[in-house]
């Protein structure tokens, strides 16, 4: 009997049983995608000699990514600019505060690239001698990652392509957000939190600006969201806020549900209202909620915050299917 139930159960399980939603498949492929592309990397890194200088090996291999450096600043000024660092006199807000130092450190970061990749066109035609500086960060170059002195002013990418695209992208939007809020208040705005190097930190700028606005302790709010309009809570503070996606199931602006097999495996987030708000307030609010994870990445290895989602009455199925967010990539 034993064998014959054996013999007859199908040859695949449905991801239903294990709890995970009906298009884990498709996240398998492009999990598995990532993992070939990341070995066919380290296969062209093993036959690099980092330490010895070799002009045409060097050319051939770190040319496309000062083409592309060209590219992407081509059409700008971020280059020119000279930006100073926010005033801390006590006239700025917090939100604002964040935002110039954003603006700053974006600039600064770009510019720093640009001078270290300048350096390392300069060796590759013969302009000028190699140094133990270009030799350091070249060695991260010719293996396709960032070097770590970028990453201690910005953790970005690992690969050094998309880390590149990512700080102009971001320091680009840093600088029409600062244009704009010239001409109308910041929480009048839509904020792409893509869009920011610290996107966490961008959060907490907002809490402690809200808790000077209500004269409450920060310890005393917690983050709420909204689909249906602003959250008005006294003088709590609202502002728009998109650039999210969702792996695991589906959003509609009003409850989660189940992917269906053929939807893709990572969904645009409708754009939400958030403020930090008295907890006794929260409280009273949070049947039905679940708390989902907002990670920096679909590697999921770094957390920005956490966001209430309304999700019906079954809050354990989103918890096994693993449902997160994300911050959209460049």
């Amino acid at each position: 009997d034993y064998k014959k139930i054996c013999d007859e159960l199908n040859d695949e399980d449905t991801p239903s049983i294990f709890g995970l939603p009906a298009n884990i498949e498709r996240s398998a492929q492009r999990m598995n995608s990532t993992q070939i592309i990341n070995s066919l990397k380290i296969l062209q890194r093993t036959d690099v000699e980092v330490q010895k200088f070799d002009k045409d090996k060097w050319s051939a291999l770190l040319t496309p990514l000062l083409n592309l450096w060209k590219k992407l600043n081509q059409d700008g000024d971020l280059l020119k600019l000279k930006a100073q660092p926010p005033v801390e006199d006590g006239s700025l807000s917090p939100i604002q505060s964040f935002l110039q130092l954003e603006r700053y450190n974006g600039i600064q970061l770009i510019q720093t690239i640009h001078e270290n990749l300048a350096s390392l066109s300069k060796v590759i035609r013969g302009i000028s001698l190699i140094t133990n500086e270009v030799q350091e960060y070249a060695k991260d170059l010719l293996q396709n990652e960032t070097p770590q002195t970028w990453q201690n002013r910005w953790e970005g990418p690992t690969d050094s392509l998309q880390y590149l695209r990512a700080v102009v992208s971001k320091a680009k939007a840093m600088q029409q957000i600062i244009t704009s809020i010239k001409d109308q208040d910041i929480f009048s705005q839509t904020i792409n939190l893509s869009d920011l190097f610290r996107p966490d930190t961008f959060l907490n700028a907002l809490r402690q600006q809200t808790a000077r606005a209500t004269k409450q302790p920060m310890d005393a709010l917690v983050l709420n969201t909204s689909w249906s309009g602003e959250i008005k809570h006294g003088k709590n503070i609202s502002i728009k806020i998109t650039g999210l996606q969702l792996e695991g199931c589906l959003f509609d602006g009003g409850r989660l549900s189940e992917s269906a097999p053929d939807s893709p495996s990572v969904n645009a987030f409708p754009a939400c209202y958030i403020a930090w708000i008295p907890r006794e307030n929260a409280q009273q609010e949070t049947r039905d909620i679940i708390s989902l994870p907002v990670y920096f990445s679909a590697d999921r290895d770094k957390i920005v915050t956490r966001l209430n989602v309304p999700c019906g009455s079954d809050k354990d199925k989103w918890l096994q299917c693993g449902a997160a967010l994300f911050l959209k990539n460049v």
